[in-house]
């Protein structure tokens, strides 16, 4: 059996969201950001998971959790299954398959130029293979760098979460044109 590596961000994330002067608010001049409602993982049978290469709503398949986690993670990686969200007892946590996530301050957002977050992290099958970030309790937006294990790089973002429809509105801003593989 692998390693799993739960991870709490409570203070990091405290420290990145009092560090931002933003408030917030989205800036109309950002391109490329997707939008869109991910269900939570055990909350609804479709819909609940992110490919963020693309950025494109996934569903896991029936059956997944009772596989051998080996089984899994090939089923998850071979479908570019990169994020899930978990929402219960008032908590929400993003669940990342082989992508590198960090908090960053809420102005980073909306910074035009992301080149940054290729050189600050790795690729996801650099690091950790699965990672579970708790996040704060009713502290939204949070905003994440991120970096798939295909290499692509570029801001993720918590809007909110509704735990009793048990889902999260996430955002995406990849970075422009292509990227290696």
């Amino acid at each position: 059996m692998g390693k799993h590596w739960a991870v709490s961000i409570l203070l990091a994330t405290s420290i990145a969201l009092n560090s931002s002067a933003s408030d917030g608010s989205e800036d109309s001049s950002i391109l490329d950001v997707t939008q869109f409602v991910v269900n939570g993982i055990w909350s609804a049978d479709e819909n609940d998971g992110v490919d963020l290469d693309v950025p494109r709503l996934l569903t896991r398949p029936a059956g997944i959790d009772k596989w051998t986690e080996d089984k899994r993670r090939k089923c998850l990686g071979d479908n570019s299954y990169d994020l899930s969200v978990d929402i219960n007892n008032g908590g929400v946590w993003l669940h990342a398959v082989e992508t590198n996530l960090t908090v960053v301050p809420n102005g980073r957002w909306q910074e035009p130029d992301l080149s940054w977050v290729r050189i600050t992290l790795q690729s996801g099958k650099e690091s950790n293979p699965l990672v579970f970030w708790e996040l704060p309790r009713n502290t939204f937006p949070i905003t994440f760098a991120f970096r798939t294990g295909s290499g692509r790089p570029g801001l993720l973002r918590v809007m909110s979460a509704s735990q009793e429809e048990r889902t999260a509105l996430l955002a995406v801003r990849l970075m422009p044109g292509r990227f290696e593989k």
